[in-house]
């Protein structure tokens, strides 16, 4: 199954909330509200190059989280413009292992 599909069917079914706090996107995931953490594990896959992070609760229910490992790099040329620095250009955003 796809990220965006995961996602999509996470909204639609009404299990994760998406906020917006300026320029960031927020997820809040309302099944974990009011729940007790039992334990926090952070662990890392080699062998597809993502980190794993679980968050187990007392009452034998957990989230798992992927998160991609690859750093994504933007980089924005800038002209100083009477002491205030403006983009000139922007380019995209690139991960790393794509150079």
């Amino acid at each position: 199954m796809s990220v965006n599909a995961g996602k999509k069917s996470a909204r639609a079914a009404g299990r994760a909330k998406r906020q917006t706090n300026h320029d960031h996107q927020i997820l809040a995931y309302k099944e974990a509200t009011g729940k007790t953490v039992e334990a926090i594990l952070h662990s890392r896959d080699d062998t597809e190059g993502f980190w794993t992070l679980e968050i187990r609760f007392t009452d034998k229910t957990a989230f798992f989280f992927d998160i991609d490992a690859r750093p994504r790099v933007r980089a924005d040329y800038m002209k100083d413009d009477k002491g205030d620095l403006r983009p000139v250009r922007r380019y995209g955003m690139k991960t790393v292992c794509d150079w």
